[in-house]
C-alpha cells in the first residue's frame, strides 16, 4: 500500500493528466493542472519555508483550495485549514496554538487574514500559482517526508473550548482512504454549492467523529480511483 499522497497524486496526474479532477459550479481542473499547481506552489513556499514546518492555509471552498493543502507538503510541510469564516477570537486562538510563520491566502482572505494577530509572512495564492516548479527542490523536499511525517492537522475544539490539533500522518490518510469502510464515505458535496468542500456545519460536526475524516475524504478520496470530485 502506498504511504504517500505525493506518490499517488504524481501517478494519478500521470495516468490521467486531462481528466477532471474538481468542479464546482464556475469551474474545473484536471488532475494535470492540479499536480502542476502544487509543484508551483511547491516550489515558492521551499524557497522560503524551511522543511516540516506548519503553514495555515485560509482560502475558500473552491477547487483551487486543495493546491493550497498539497502545494504546502510539496514542500515538506503540513498544512492547517483555516475556516476565515469562523469568529476572530477562534482564528486567532488556532494561529496561538499552530504557531506558523507562514500563512497562505487566497486573495478574497487576504483581509480577514491581516486583521488576525498573525507577526509571520502572508502568502497570496494568486500571486505565486505561476511560479516555474523546480522540480530538483521539490524531489529533495519530498525526500525529508516518511510515512509517518504529519501531513495536516484539524483544529476541534475540545471540551475545555480551547482548540487542539488533531494531527494526520501521510501513511494515516492513506490507510484510511484505501480502507473498505471509506467507501461510505466517499466524496461528501455540499448541494449548495456542488463544490467538493461539505458545509461547514457539516465539516464541523464530522470532525467531532472523525477529524481525519473531516479534513481528508472530501477532497483526497478521488486520488486512489481518480474519480471527479464535483
Amino acid at each position: 500500500m502506498e504511504t504517500s499522497v505525493l506518490n499517488r497524486l504524481d501517478k494519478t496526474a500521470a495516468a490521467f493528466p486531462d481528466k477532471v479532477m474538481f468542479r464546482d459550479e464556475t469551474a474545473e481542473i484536471t488532475f494535470g493542472e492540479f499536480d502542476r499547481l502544487t509543484k508551483a506552489v511547491g516550489t515558492y513556499l521551499s524557497q522560503r519555508v524551511p522543511a516540516g514546518s506548519p503553514v495555515a492555509v485560509m482560502s475558500g471552498r473552491h477547487i483551487l483550495t486543495p493546491s493550497c493543502f498539497l502545494g504546502a507538503v510539496r514542500a515538506g510541510c503540513f498544512y492547517a485549514p483555516m475556516d476565515g469564516d469562523m469568529p476572530q477570537t477562534r482564528l486567532n486562538q488556532i494561529i496561538g496554538v499552530i504557531r506558523a510563520d507562514f500563512m497562505l491566502v487566497d486573495r478574497a482572505h487576504l483581509e480577514t487574514a491581516q486583521a488576525l494577530d498573525f507577526d509571520g509572512e502572508i502568502i497570496v495564492f494568486e500571486d505565486i500559482r505561476d511560479t516555474e516548479p523546480d522540480e530538483a527542490l521539490l524531489a529533495a523536499r519530498e525526500k525529508t517526508l516518511g510515512c509517518t511525517s504529519p501531513l495536516y492537522v484539524i483544529f476541534t475544539s475540545g471540551s475545555t473550548g480551547v482548540p487542539k490539533g488533531v494531527i494526520t500522518s501521510h501513511q494515516s490518510l492513506m490507510t484510511y482512504i484505501a480502507s473498505p469502510s471509506a467507501s461510505a464515505l466517499r466524496p461528501i458535496s455540499s448541494p449548495k454549492t456542488n463544490s467538493p468542500f461539505p458545509p461547514p456545519s457539516l465539516t464541523r460536526s464530522t470532525a467531532k467523529r472523525s477529524p481525519r475524516c473531516a479534513g481528508a475524504l472530501p477532497v483526497w478520496s478521488c486520488l486512489p480511483s481518480s474519480a471527479r470530485l464535483t
